[in-house]
This record gives structure tokens, C-alpha cells and sequence, in this order.
């Protein structure tokens, strides 16, 4: 996207309306006494209060907080980034959090306001002819009149963003419940990059103290020197992987089922496990892949039963399994998966992964390995979340031999 001045006047002058029909205090009516409450306090006389500002400095000071705002956000492209489509409120980050770039507008927004309804209900008291009896009566009308005003265009304004924020807070409650009621002690846990190599960006909630010497560090698992670095810059937290089922989307009806998992450095020789998985029921034959850096080889064999056992090797050359193997050269993801075929033709994909790394002789793994499961696809990426909701028969193990 190039940000031109002309795409930054279209996305900036849509999120002020957007702030000033929508997300303004009671929302166009709140906006219209905001304008009716500076043209006022422009006519109104100087007072002193014995203040270092006089009211003409501080009525000036507000406004030109709503002018700087406007003015010094043309420049920031972020603005054109909360439109999904510029012209649809409903549509994009600005439908749910409103345009929070301009959120500092909402101060001289309540104050204007704030004067205009002040100056009114002033000017009802102070009509002549009126008995201070009658003055209470007249206010008390108008505040019966102008409260269901007032709450019909809260309502109208907030109410829908209230409720999508409300549907927010409870996926997001979802999904960080493993770090609940505390994160893991002394801890590292490495978040996944559903958006890329943003480390907040979707986890704003999993933050790092300054020094990085808080209860728990967090850290993008992105390629795998890049964590192995981060495993060794902080050395004696336990390593967690922070993993979930589903996918990570801005729409909140769409959840997600977390699992955080804590491993273990181990360092070895060589080795070897039995990798256990389920199999649907008529399933005939499974098919076995290895993979690390890049290279794979695969094999099928038979499924005899309810399940799948596979046993397989890891040194610091290479990765064996079924009479097949792949060099491990460097610090790489080694991956196994069994892919098997069921009876009606659905399919089920196991995977598990290692983090590895040869260490002189033998090889260093973060263990156990990370474990996928995904049904009626061949392209895995959700994790297994024991418990979670699959078909009977879907079930992963992986053992030390």
C-alpha cells in the first residue's frame, strides 16, 4: 500500500467522521454540543480563576489538542491500515476499538459538550419570572426529557462496538487461560507467528518486562538458529511452547483451543522413540514422511489395527525412520508425520516436530517434540490440545526407547 497524501486526507477525514458520528461522547449529538459549546465559550467573557492559563489560553489549549491530533496523523500510515474498506464503520479495526489514533480528540470533545449542557442548564436558571421553585421544576423537566436522549444515542453509538468487544474478551479469555491464574515461573515461552515475526502482534496480552528478568520471558519461535539463540541467551528458564487449535483471525466468533506445554534441553548421543497415533476405523494403509532441512523421503506401509506405531532415530547426521533417512545438517526442525486414509476416504494427519541441533558427536533436541493433528487436510498446522475435541480414535504419543 502506498500511503500518498491523498490516501492519508481519505483515511484520516473518514476515521474524524468516524469519531465525531460514532465513537465521540453520545456519539453526533455528543459532537454537535462540542461545537455548540466552543462557539459559546469563544463568546463567553474572560474570567480569572488565579490560574497560570486564563480561560481564553485553556479554551485555546483544547482546541488546538483536537487540530494537532487531525494534523499530525496525516503522517502515520497506520490510520489507512484500520480501514478495511474506508467508507464501511463495520469493517476493519476501526469496527471494533474505533480510530484510537484520534482518541485524544475525546478530551476537548467532553469538555465543549460538557460547557454547552452547563451553559444551558445556567440559562434556565437564570430566566426572570420564575420562582426558585419553578427553576427546580424546569430543570428537572429537561433532565427527564434529555436523559433517554442522551442514553438512545449512547446506546445507539456504543452498544454494537460494546458487543463485539464483549465477544473479543471472551475469545480472548480463551485463549490465554493457560496463563492463568499465573504464567509459568521462571519461565521462556515461545509464542507461535501467525502474522509474522511480530512478537505482540496478536499476543499484546504475553508482554516482557524491560530487563527481560521477569517471572516469564516470551519470545517469537521463528526459524530454528533464531531459537536456539533465544534458549541460550536465557539459559536456565524452562523452556514452554505456547501452541493452539485453530486459526488466530480478527473475527471473534472465530476460537481458538491453546495449549502450553513445557520441555527440556536434552542433550545425547543418539536418539530413539516410538511414535503412537491413531487410526480411524477400515483404515488400510498409512503413509510415513521425515523431513529436515528440506530434504524428505516418505514410505507407506500397512495399518493393522487401531493404530499406528512408527519407530524412528535422530543423530546428529540424520533422521531415520521406516528404513528411510534425511541429513540434519545445522540447526533445523525435524519433522515426522503419518498420514492415514480412512475407510470413507477422510484423512488424518499426525505430526510431530523437534527442534534440533547436532552438538559435536550427538545432537541437542528441545523435547518432547511438538505435536499436530489435522483431519480432512494434508497441510498441518494446528496443534494437538489433549482433551481437545477430535474423533475418538485420534490420539498421539510419542516415547523415549
Amino acid at each position: 500500500m502506498a500511503y500518498t497524501p491523498a490516501r492519508a486526507l481519505e483515511a484520516n477525514g473518514y476515521l474524524l467522521w468516524y469519531l465525531a458520528t460514532r465513537w465521540g461522547p453520545l456519539g453526533a449529538l455528543g459532537t454537535a454540543l462540542a461545537v455548540a459549546g466552543l462557539a459559546l465559550a469563544r463568546a463567553a467573557p474572560e474570567r480569572s480563576a488565579g490560574t497560570w492559563l486564563s480561560d481564553r489560553q485553556l479554551r485555546a489549549v483544547l482546541a488546538g489538542v483536537a487540530v494537532s491530533v487531525a494534523v499530525g496523523n496525516l503522517y502515520f500510515w497506520g490510520n489507512a491500515n484500520m480501514l478495511a474498506t474506508p467508507s464501511d464503520p463495520t469493517d476493519g479495526l476501526v469496527a471494533s476499538f474505533g480510530p484510537f489514533y484520534h482518541f485524544d480528540v475525546l478530551l476537548p470533545l467532553s469538555v465543549f459538550a460538557g460547557h454547552a449542557v452547563a451553559r444551558a442548564v445556567g440559562a434556565l436558571r437564570s430566566r426572570e419570572g420564575l420562582t426558585a421553585r419553578q427553576r427546580r421544576a424546569v430543570a428537572l423537566a429537561a433532565l427527564l426529557v434529555a436523559a433517554p436522549v442522551a442514553g438512545a444515542a449512547a446506546a445507539a453509538t456504543l452498544g454494537p462496538a460494546l458487543e463485539r468487544n464483549a465477544a473479543y474478551t471472551e475469545g480472548y479469555e480463551q485463549a490465554y487461560e493457560p496463563f492463568e491464574p499465573r504464567p509459568p515461573e521462571d519461565a521462556v515461552v515461545l509464542l507461535p507467528t501467525p502474522y509474522g515475526a511480530w512478537l505482540n502482534h496478536p499476543f499484546q496480552y504475553l508482554r516482557n518486562d524491560p530487563g527481560y528478568d521477569g517471572r516469564t520471558v516470551y519470545a517469537a519461535d521463528r526459524d530454528a538458529a533464531t531459537t536456539w539463540g533465544v534458549l541460550d541467551s536465557v539459559e536456565g528458564r524452562t523452556p514452554y511452547r505456547y501452541r493452539y487449535r485453530g486459526e488466530w483471525t480478527p473475527d471473534p466468533a472465530e476460537t481458538v483451543d491453546p495449549t502450553l506445554r513445557a520441555a527440556e534441553r536434552l542433550r545425547t548421543g543418539e536418539l530413539a522413540a516410538t511414535t503412537t497415533v491413531g487410526a480411524p476405523a477400515g483404515a488400510t494403509s498409512a503413509t510415513v514422511a521425515i523431513e529436515a532441512d528440506g530434504a524428505t523421503a516418505r514410505t507407506s506401509r500397512p495399518v493393522d489395527g487401531e493404530s499406528v506405531a512408527v519407530d524412528w532415530r535422530l543423530t546428529g547426521g540424520e533422521l531415520a525412520a521406516v528404513g528411510e533417512s534425511v541429513p540434519v545438517d545445522g540447526p533445523t526442525g525435524a519433522t515426522l508425520s503419518v498420514l492415514i486414509v480412512g475407510r470413507q476416504g477422510g484423512t488424518v494427519v499426525y505430526e510431530i516436530e523437534l527442534l534440533v541441533r547436532p552438538d559435536g558427536g550427538g545432537v541437542e533436541v528441545l523435547w518432547p517434540p511438538e505435536r499436530r493433528v489435522c483431519l480432512a487436510s494434508t497441510d498441518c498446522d494446528d496443534a494437538y490440545v489433549p482433551g481437545g475435541d477430535y474423533p475418538t480414535f485420534v490420539a498421539v504419543e510419542t516415547e523415549r526407547n
